[in-house]
């Protein structure tokens, strides 16, 4: 029976991720109101955590184009979804482009559970240059 208890744990473990949160963020991000309910944070109004994102991201990136925070965590600030628009990404790769963005935001992804990354460069309007 204890191999049993020891079995069922350790499988427990092994299916759920292994980068430790906050428990209370956890318990923030599932109190909702549940399947087909809203979540505390409109479309409409940005959070705070999507406010501090944007303004640490404007600071690194001044000429950006575009800067995108969505909380895709419900509201609880447990993950993020960014888009970063800027022609100082011109010739980076990708990988480099999203090591800009990680050590822009090194103190903000301390508090995360996850952030998914998009960057671009401007397109350039070939019609003014003809």
């Amino acid at each position: 029976m204890r191999f049993l208890a020891i079995y069922l744990l350790n499988r427990q473990y092994l299916a759920r991720p292994h980068r430790l949160i906050n428990l209370a963020q956890i318990n923030r991000c599932h109190s909702g109101p549940g399947p087909g309910g809203s979540t505390t944070a409109s479309a409409s109004q940005i959070t705070a955590g999507e406010s501090k994102i944007i303004q640490t991201l404007q600071k690194r990136f001044p000429s950006a184009s575009s800067i995108q925070v969505n909380d895709i965590s419900g509201g609880c600030g447990a993950m993020y979804e960014v888009f970063v628009e800027t022609l100082e990404f011109k010739g980076k790769r990708t990988v480099m482009q999203h090591r800009m963005i990680n050590e822009a935001l090194q103190n903000e992804i301390k508090e995360m559970h996850g952030l998914r990354i998009s960057t671009s460069v401007p397109a350039q309007e070939t019609s003014a240059q003809k």
